[in-house]
């Protein structure tokens, strides 16, 4: 696999939500988060372990992560892969489901998901939430 080819974008959207566009040929090792990740692959492919076993994703998939889940990443072609990424701290999302979960927490019941009117949804929300973080950082 080639270097790292990053051109990573990040933006703490607020003390829950964190924003990140990367564009990298970068192999991840095993490793979790903190948060729940929800993501759209935009360019290129990658193949990943998770606790659903080897899945891949390609341009329009959406990428999900529980918090703690491990996982890795690499791209299945030398030019790297481009996705979007939210991370969203859990009480967030625990308060936002709370009626519907009772307590119980709140699993993403796949690791990639095939569903273009829900990644397009999550492009929207995306590009309105990290384009509006983008403008406070040029005004700053």
């Amino acid at each position: 696999m080639p270097a790292a080819n990053p051109d990573p974008t990040v933006h703490r959207l607020a003390p829950e939500v964190l924003a990140t566009r990367l564009d990298s040929a970068q192999v991840f090792p095993r490793h979790s988060h903190e948060t729940y990740g929800i993501g759209r692959m935009q360019r290129g492919a990658q193949r990943s372990w998770s606790a659903a076993g080897w899945v891949e994703a390609g341009p329009g998939d959406l990428l999900m992560v529980n918090p703690g889940e491990v996982h890795d990443g690499m791209p299945l072609d030398p030019a790297g892969r481009r996705w979007h990424m939210l991370y969203l701290a859990p009480a967030l999302v625990q308060a936002a489901a709370a009626e519907v979960l009772q307590g119980r927490p709140m699993p993403m019941w796949r690791p990639v998901a095939r569903d273009p009117v829900v990644a397009h949804a999550f492009e929207r929300w995306y590009v309105r939430l990290a384009g509006r973080a983008e403008r406070l950082a040029c005004d700053e």
